[in-house]
């Protein structure tokens, strides 16, 4: 057990190719390491400590081989800083990144207290799990046309297309039919050139649809 028949000759990590580089970088120093004193719950932390690893696995591959499998975190959702960049969340709320606006195509949540966040930091999801449930629940076409969420105290979810139609969701029950029905009635508007304030579908019942033309809210 301890011949260097079995030191560590390669380290096998399997895990986004682009990220590859900074997992080596955490786990160089155990080439040569025999394998049998090699502890996993110390190699784990080594690669936990970066944000976008949420678990690891350890495997060995005698004589002389160490397979590390790591499971990422992958963008969710953008919230804007004060500094101009965007924090990148996961779906657990995890800040993974900070990024230019336009270098990823992410929802991006607006109206959040968050001034300063930094890769590692674990953002409140008070109001962040109803616009999770929508963000779970889009097909990537729908994504396509919203583009922006907020949570607001009386209106609920809000989604703004990429034109700024506002549509108010509300709670997060009948999340799939209210998706379907609020796109559904914007693009079918749109192609008959209505331009549209907002269309409500929070409540049960025919939506609502103010016009930017109109004063009046129709049915």
């Amino acid at each position: 057990m301890r011949s260097s028949f079995f030191d560590v000759k390669e380290i096998d990590i399997k895990c986004n190719a682009q990220n590859r580089v900074y997992y080596e970088k955490a786990v160089s120093s155990l080439k040569g390491v025999n394998l049998f004193t090699i502890k996993n719950n110390e190699v784990a932390a080594k690669l936990l400590a970066y944000p976008r690893v949420k678990s690891v696995s350890i495997k060995r591959r005698y004589p002389a081989t160490l397979i590390i499998e790591i499971n990422e975190r992958k963008p969710f959702m953008a919230i804007p800083q004060e500094n101009q960049k965007l924090a990148v969340l996961a779906e657990d709320f995890t800040v993974i990144d900070l990024v230019d606006p336009g270098t990823l195509d992410l929802p991006v949540v607006v109206g959040f207290n968050s001034k300063s966040l930094k890769p590692g930091d674990k953002v409140a999801k008070d109001s962040l799990e109803p616009i999770k449930i929508y963000l779970q629940a889009m097909s990537i076409e729908q994504k396509k046309i919203l583009s922006t969420f907020k949570y607001d105290s009386e209106e609920g979810v809000v989604g703004y297309t990429k034109n700024g139609v506002k549509l108010i969701f509300g709670d997060d029950r009948d999340v799939q039919q209210k998706l379907i029905i609020a796109l559904a009635l914007f693009q079918e508007l749109g192609n008959r050139g209505k331009k549209i304030e907002y269309i409500n579908v929070s409540f049960k019942g025919a939506p609502v649809v103010k016009y930017e033309e109109d004063t009046r809210t129709s049915q």
